[in-house]
C-alpha cells in the first residue's frame, strides 16, 4: 500500500439531505487538521527562543547600565583627593573596590552580550526549521496523495487486477512515476529529520546540565531493587547490599571509599531528540528526565562519567571490544533494565502528549 498522512482531511457526514446539510454549514465550520507532533515541537521552541531573546536583551541593557555607573563611580574615584594618611588609605580601598566593580561590570556586560548573539543564533535556527517543518509536511502530504493518486489509477485494476490502492506492479507504465514519486518523498523525509534535529539539537545540551541530584540517587536505588525483583529474582544480583547498590563492572557492593551517581538508563539526550519533548511545557520535560524512576540505576562514578550519553547497549558492545567486558549476567541485567526504561519513558510520553490534546 502506498504510505499515508495523518489527518489528511476530516471525514464527510452521511445520511443528511441537502437542506440538513446547509443549515449545518451554516453555522460551524470545518474540522482544522490536527497539528502535528512537529509543528508543535517547532511552535513551542519558537515561543521559547523568543522570550530567551527578549530575555537576552533585557539582560544586557542592565549589564550596559551597570556598566556606566561603574566607570562613573571609577572616575569620580579616581578624581577624589585627601590630605591625611588615614584619609588616604580610605581612598585607596575606595578606589580597588571601583576598579573591582569596573572590572566585574565588564565581564558581565561582555558575557550579556555573548548571550544575547546566541540567544538570537537560536532563534534564527529555531525560526528557519519551523518554516521548513511546515512547508516538508504539506510536501509530504502531497507525495501521499499523488502516490494514492497513482496507485488508484483504474488501468491498473483493468489490466492486472488486485485491489485499489495497491502498489504498482513493477511491470506497469506507473510503477516508474510511483518509484520517482517515492524517492522525493524519502529525500522529503530526511530532511524533516534534519530540521527537527534544528529544533532539538539545543534543548539536547539544555538537558545535559539538569542532573538527577540526592533525589534521585534515592530513585536509582529503589530501581535497582525493583529489577532484582523482577522474573523471580533473576536479576538479584544487581540488588543493593545493606544500602550500597552494585558496581556493575565487578558485581561487588561500591565502597564506602567510593562515590556513585544516577545514571539515566536511557540517555537525557537521546530523550531530548525526540520531537515529543520539544512539544512538552518545563513541566513536562523536566518529568520525562527526573519523573521516570524505571530510567534511573546506580553506576559507580568513574563509570558513570564513561558512559556519559551512549545508550547501553552501545556501552556494553563498547566494554567488550575494549576489553573490559561484564559478567555476561550482569550486562542481561543491564539490557533488561533498558527495555523497560525505555518501555516507561515511550508510556510516559504518550501519557504526556494526550494530556496536551
Amino acid at each position: 500500500m502506498p504510505p499515508t498522512a495523518d489527518a489528511t482531511s476530516p471525514s464527510a457526514a452521511g445520511g443528511q439531505s441537502a437542506a440538513d446539510s446547509a443549515a449545518e454549514s451554516a453555522t460551524t465550520q470545518p474540522a482544522a487538521r490536527p497539528r502535528s507532533i512537529r509543528a508543535r515541537a517547532a511552535e513551542q521552541r519558537f515561543n521559547e527562543t523568543q522570550k530567551n531573546v527578549s530575555d537576552a536583551e533585557r539582560a544586557l541593557t542592565e549589564a550596559e547600565e551597570e556598566l556606566a555607573n561603574a566607570r562613573r563611580g571609577n572616575k569620580a574615584a579616581k578624581e577624589m583627593r585627601v590630605k591625611g594618611a588615614e584619609e588616604k588609605d580610605l581612598l585607596q580601598k575606595v578606589r580597588e573596590e571601583a576598579d573591582e566593580r569596573l572590572g566585574k561590570a565588564k565581564r558581565d556586560e561582555r558575557a550579556a552580550r555573548k548571550a544575547l548573539e546566541a540567544a538570537r543564533d537560536e532563534a534564527d535556527q529555531v525560526k528557519t526549521a519551523k518554516e521548513k517543518i511546515t512547508e516538508l509536511e504539506q510536501k509530504i502530504l502531497k507525495f501521499d496523495r499523488d502516490l494514492n493518486k497513482v496507485a488508484s489509477d483504474p488501468a491498473l485494476a483493468q489490466e492486472y487486477g488486485g485491489g485499489k490502492g495497491e502498489r504498482p506492479p513493477s511491470a506497469s507504465k506507473q510503477a516508474k512515476e510511483y518509484k520517482k514519486l517515492e524517492k522525493e518523498r524519502a529525500e522529503a523525509v530526511d530532511e524533516l529529520e534534519g530540521r527537527t534535529r534544528d529544533l532539538t539539537q539545543t534543548i539536547a545540551e539544555q538537558v545535559r546540565r539538569m542532573t538527577p541530584g540526592p533525589e534521585g540517587k534515592v530513585r536509582a536505588l529503589q530501581n535497582a531493587k525493583d529489577l532484582s525483583q523482577l522474573e523471580g529474582g533473576k536479576y538479584d544480583m544487581l540488588a543493593p547490599v545493606e544500602g550500597q547498590p552494585i558496581d556493575v563492572t565487578t558485581g561487588q557492593p561500591i565502597r564506602a571509599d567510593q562515590t556513585w551517581e544516577s545514571d539515566h538508563i536511557m540517555p537525557r539526550v537521546e530523550i531530548a531528540k525526540d520531537p515529543r519533548f520539544s512539544a512538552l511545557d518545563k513541566a513536562g520535560r523536566e518529568i520525562m528526565i527526573h519523573g521516570i524512576p524505571e530510567n534511573e540505576l546506580p553506576l559507580e562514578t568513574i563509570v558513570n562519567r564513561s558512559k556519559q550519553d551512549t545508550p547501553m547497549n552501545k556501552w556494553l558492545m563498547g566494554r567488550g571490544k575494549g576489553g573490559k567486558a561484564l559478567d555476561p549476567k550482569i550486562a542481561e541485567a543491564l539490557r533488561a533494565a533498558d527495555k523497560r526504561a525505555r518501555d516507561a519513558v515511550e508510556a510516559m510520553f504518550k501519557k504526556l502528549m494526550e494530556a496536551r490534546e
